[in-house]
């Protein structure tokens, strides 16, 4: 019988276990464990997430203590908008308010990036907050992403 999905939240940790099929060992050679942790490293970097703990165990060989997506410091919604407001000269009411002006078009594009990418949010709650639809901000989180790119924007 299948296990049942685990629960994907911002915030939430995960402890994952590596092992060989039949509980055998997956690494013959300390050169395979460096590859492995070489590997390791480069998805965690990639995908921005904090690894609090790790270590290799002879009958479970990794055990990593995870935690789902990195949050920015100190960083909640609010001061999210009020940073690209600043960002884009404009005012915190002109992006919440509903409308497709090119410049909150792009300053919203940039909340959704980060506040996804960053704090974590869910494309449902920041749909919720931004009183727009789910794939809009799906969309807008692409937008965002390149913006920030190219402009050398930063949330921190």
């Amino acid at each position: 019988m299948p296990r049942k999905a685990r629960i994907d939240a911002p915030g939430a940790f995960h402890h994952i276990i590596i092992r060989g099929m039949e509980r055998r060992k997956i690494f013959r050679e300390d050169a395979d464990r460096v590859n492995f942790l070489d590997r390791l490293g480069g998805i965690v970097v990639d995908t921005q997430t904090q690894c609090f703990a790790w270590a290799l165990i002879p009958n479970k060989e990794l055990a990593l203590e995870r935690k789902y997506l990195l949050q920015a410091r100190g960083c909640d919604f609010s001061a999210v908008v009020e940073r690209v407001a600043n960002l884009l000269d404009l005012e915190v009411n002109e992006i919440l308010r509903s409308g497709k002006q090119p410049q909150i078009v792009k300053a919203r594009s940039l909340i959704c990036f980060w506040a996804n990418r960053q704090l974590g949010m869910t494309t449902v709650e920041i749909a919720r907050r931004l009183g727009i639809c789910q794939s809009a901000v799906s969309r807008s989180s692409l937008r965002g992403e390149k913006m920030a790119e190219e402009n050398h924007f930063r949330l921190v």
